[in-house]
Formats: structure tokens, C-alpha cells, sequence
């Protein structure tokens, strides 16, 4: 979590989408047309984890695979990788950085080149993860995401970065039959939640690319919908994040909505909160009852990419909005897709 670090970025080429299809008003003449900033081809997770994606990403000119994390505040390093790459590791000077499994990291390192697709940003100071294993060497998260519009296209595997400054509403570059549009909230300016209702209780839900399952604390489940952690039924996900200690359970609801989009059945897997058994236990000043890492908590509900698979979701920042698209429609072709930017990369 922690504040959102600065950096610099370069100017940035862009030319205009071809639009097949218009949501909202129609394009005026004060206002610009979708303009393309940067493509990136989303790659499935090897190793079985096949929902989530990776895209690539050059870091001091050595291309590297970045989990896509929209659930995250901060994009990150693995150490693995800044080891490889030779960065000088330090502490990180005020912030703390926690996964689910309560691992906690106070390390970061600057990396001076680090570009995404056409983008380049400069000087950009990362965390250093404490993820480990060779499936991914960074998570590419929602600090490098929130200033664009972020179009993803998971059926087809891309990712498009589309400058924000366009005709509000005029969006749908693809045909769809029906569009669901979601007002969004970023929490602490970065992480993207949605209103979603799940069995006719309304919740605040993380959008998170990085999570193969959609996850729910396990106290939730308890007090809104008198679920137990291994309820009877429940699926058993073990090893966590490769923690052999902590094990989910996937649970079976009716219904989810949001934004006009249904999803019937969906599992959720419902987890123990260990977020903040790591870092900084000490005692609250003025609540000696407290610890100072007691606030730091798993999010109620995680919208993960058992249900974004199938979906078409552009995320309008300036807007404040989500538009979500059920699957590929049949009547698209990979020409109707919008081109990735010519030229050679600033």
C-alpha cells in the first residue's frame, strides 16, 4: 500500500483509433476521437494459472514479464529480477508493502529506464517484491495505470493504453450487443473499485487482474453471509501464493452484478485475513489496544480473473467509469481491432 511514488515519463506518440461503434454522445467538434498511446500483447500465466496475464516490459533495455495487477497500488520488482539486472537495493525510507499472505517488504530499487510498450519512464523507484519463483519478474499495478485510459481486451489477449483526452462516453471502438457502465472509485488515488451487488448485498469490489480467483475475507463471508472458512461443499485452493500454510475455499454464490453485467454462479474463494501479521506490530499511539499495521486488512471483496476473462473492460479514469462487454463478439474481426502505433519508440 503506502503513497504512490513520482516519475517522470517522455513525450508519448499517439494516432486516433478507427471507431466501429460509439457509446454515448456522438463525437462533437470541441472534443478529440480515441487516440492510441501504446499496445501490449497480454500474455496467460504459465504454470497453470491461465486467467491471469503478463505483458512485457523493458526495464534498463532488458525485456522482463510483468504481471498485470490492477489490484495492486504500486507497481513492483521481484528480487530475483533486480538481482539479475544489478540494481542497488535500499530500504525504501517510510512506505511498507503487503501481500495477502502478510509478507511484508520495506525494500525498493530505481530503475532508470522503464518502459512499457512506446511509453518510456525515467528514474522510476520500485518496490522489491517479496514474490518469488520464475512465473513473472514484476507486477505492472494501477500507479502506472490511473493517468491513461486502459483498454482490456482479455479474449483477445491485448492491452491498449488510449490517451484520456477524448469525447466523454465515446469509447466503444468494438460492436457489442450490450454495454454495462460502472461508476469507479480509486482508493488512495490508484486502486479501482466498483459498486457490485452479490446476493442482494451491495459492496465496494477491487477490480484485480492479478488474482486468478475472485477472493472474499473470510469474515465477510461469515457475518453477511453465514459462510464458514472450509464450509461443507467448499473446493479447497492450497498453498496460496505458494504458502503451504494458507488454503482457500471456493464457495458457489447465485448471482453478481455490476453495472447491468450478470455473472450467474460465481465462485469466490473465501481466505483467511493475514494481510497484517507481518510489519509493524508495535502498539497505536493513544490505543495501546491496536497495532499501527491493524487497519491494513484483505479487501471485502476481490473481483479476480475468473470473472474478467470472458469480459471487454475499458476503464475511463478521467470519467470516473468502467464499460464492460460480455466475451468477443462474433461479429468482430481482427480488422476491426484497434492498430498498434507506428514508428520507433521515443
Amino acid at each position: 500500500m503506502g503513497g504512490v511514488l513520482k516519475m517522470k515519463f517522455s513525450a508519448i506518440f499517439a494516432i486516433a483509433l478507427s471507431a466501429c461503434a460509439v457509446a454515448g454522445p456522438a463525437l462533437a467538434a470541441d472534443c478529440a476521437p480515441l487516440k492510441l498511446l501504446s499496445t501490449l500483447k497480454m500474455e496467460p500465466m504459465e504454470g497453470g494459472l491461465d486467467d491471469v496475464r503478463t505483458v512485457p516490459v523493458d526495464v534498463n533495455d532488458q525485456t522482463k514479464k510483468f504481471l498485470l495487477d490492477t489490484g495492486g497500488a504500486l507497481s513492483q520488482i521481484s528480487r530475483k529480477a533486480a538481482d539479475d539486472l544489478k540494481l542497488d537495493i535500499l530500504d525504501s525510507g517510510g512506505f511498507e508493502l503487503y501481500d495477502v499472505n502478510g509478507n511484508m517488504t520495506r525494500k525498493t530499487a530505481t530503475v532508470e529506464k522503464f518502459r512499457v510498450g512506446r511509453m518510456l519512464f525515467t528514474k522510476v523507484r520500485l518496490p522489491v517484491s517479496t514474490f518469488g519463483g520464475n512465473a513473472f519478474d514484476g507486477i505492472l499495478s494501477s500507479n502506472m495505470l490511473v493517468n491513461y485510459d486502459i483498454d482490456l481486451d482479455f479474449p483477445g489477449n491485448t492491452m491498449n493504453y488510449v490517451s484520456p483526452d477524448h469525447c466523454k462516453g465515446a469509447v466503444l471502438y468494438w460492436k457489442a450487443d450490450q454495454v454495462g457502465v460502472v461508476p469507479i472509485t480509486l482508493v488512495d488515488n490508484t486502486r479501482i473499485t466498483v459498486k457490485v451487488t452479490l446476493e442482494g448485498q451491495s459492496f465496494d469490489a477491487f477490480i484485480d487482474t492479478g488474482a486468478t480467483h475472485s477472493v472474499m475475507s473470510d469474515r465477510v463471508a461469515k457475518y453477511f453471509f453465514h459462510v464458514p472458512l472450509a464450509a461443507p461443499g467448499d473446493r479447497p485452493i492450497e498453498k496460496i501464493n505458494g504458502d503451504p500454510t494458507l488454503t482457500g475455499y471456493l464457495h458457489t454464490f447465485s448471482k453478481l452484478s455490476f453495472g447491468g453485467v450478470e455473472i450467474d454462479k460465481p465462485q469466490i474463494m473465501i481466505l483467511e485475513d493475514r494481510v497484517n501479521r507481518g510489519g509493524d506490530r508495535s502498539q497505536q499511539t493513544g490505543n495501546r489496544a491496536l497495532a499501527n499495521n491493524a487497519d491494513i486488512t484483505l479487501p471485502k471483496l476481490v473481483i479476480g480473473m475468473n470473472m474478467l476473462s470472458d469480459l471487454h473492460v475499458y476503464m475511463s479514469f478521467a470519467e470516473r467509469r468502467v464499460y464492460v462487454t460480455k466475451g468477443k463478439p462474433p461479429n468482430v474481426t481482427q480488422d476491426a481491432a484497434p492498430a498498434a502505433a507506428a514508428g520507433t519508440a521515443p
